[in-house]
């Protein structure tokens, strides 16, 4: 399966790079955005670490179908080593990889397609959990089985180990249906394709987002999702909700507001196109790392300045995410 889902409207809903793991990502996005101080962060020490006050969790995300063996199994890679002779190497296992950072004061998740059927009896479903409405904990006994595959100084963090199935499908046609489904269920505007505008939107950025190298803790915030960045994306479709009921009692005709809508969509749709553009355009941009960022900007500016995309959008756009050096 191809892993890139292009709806039919010209291209400038391109939704790139979409997967099981943005999926999931994004699914954690809409249900949690609204916690006090929430932060998502991609690919930093895990593949998804969620934060907000009081609670932080490391997750892995695998879309297989995973069980207790393949979840503590070391992976082996062969080599050569420095006299060109083959040798075997062993790589941590996704457990060990999942308990790999944090403190035994954290919470650590393992988000998996389905659990083994001879194994889910060996966990026990605890409700109402923190980012999911269902979790997986390990029994008393696989407890005592986990403990025995990892490091002793990790041992205490598997207290604190939840397996969640994801509720998402790996058709990603459908999961991208569930993700608006989810986004309708909080009342945020999906018509006339905004639902699915939205999750473009958060895929490109969860893409930059990804790309940032961390060399120093500076480095660090700059691979979150805040709850403020969130809600604009999110309450401002609620506002284009807003947007329709008012344009319904202006009176004009059917002809006539479905342009105004077509219009309006189409600005919101480009914002997301033009982003990815213009990504393109600094990365090829030669000694990137030595131009100033502020020349970087009116370079954008003069490069993509026509009459129909005026500078002020670049304004509208957040360069500062476009301006990581890669």
């Amino acid at each position: 399966m191809s892993n890139q889902i292009i709806f039919d409207n010209g291209g400038a809903e391109a939704i790139k790079g979409f997967n099981f793991q943005k999926a999931n990502l994004i699914l954690i996005a809409i249900n949690n955005y609204l916690k006090e101080n929430f932060q998502i962060y991609i690919e930093a020490e895990d593949d998804i670490v969620v934060s907000y006050t009081g609670y932080k969790t490391y997750i892995q995300v695998k879309k297989q179908k995973h069980s207790i063996s393949t979840l503590t199994k070391k992976k082996t890679k062969k080599i050569k080593n420095s006299e060109g002779e083959e040798i075997t190497i062993y790589e941590d296992s996704i457990l060990e990889k999942n308990l790999m950072n944090g403190s035994d004061a954290d919470t650590f998740k393992i988000i998996v397609k389905e659990i083994a059927t001879t194994d889910l009896k060996k966990f026990q479903e605890v409700k109402s959990g923190n980012i999911f409405n269902s979790n997986f904990s390990p029994n008393q006994n696989t407890n005592t089985i986990l403990k025995s595959k990892i490091p002793n100084y990790n041992r205490n963090k598997i207290d604190r180990l939840f397996i969640n199935i994801s509720p998402i499908s790996d058709e990603l046609a459908e999961a991208i249906k569930y993700l608006i489904g989810c986004l309708s269920e909080k009342n945020i505007s999906v018509d006339n394709r905004q639902g699915r505008a939205i999750i473009a939107e958060l895929s490109l950025t969860i893409d930059e987002k990804a790309d940032v190298i961390v060399q120093s803790p500076n480095h660090y915030e700059l691979k979150a999702l805040d709850s403020q960045y969130l809600s604009t994306i999110l309450i401002t479709s609620q506002k284009l909700k807003y947007f329709d009921e008012i344009l319904s009692i202006l009176g004009y005709t059917h002809l006539k507001n479905k342009s105004i809508k077509k219009a309006r969509l189409n600005i919101e749709l480009s914002y997301t196109t033009l982003k990815d553009r213009v990504r393109e355009f600094i990365k090829n941009m030669p000694n990137i790392e030595d131009i100033p960022e502020t020349n970087i900007i009116e370079s954008v500016l003069q490069e993509f300045n026509t009459p129909d995309i005026t500078s002020s959008v670049f304004r509208k756009l957040n360069l500062s995410h476009l301006l990581i050096k890669m």
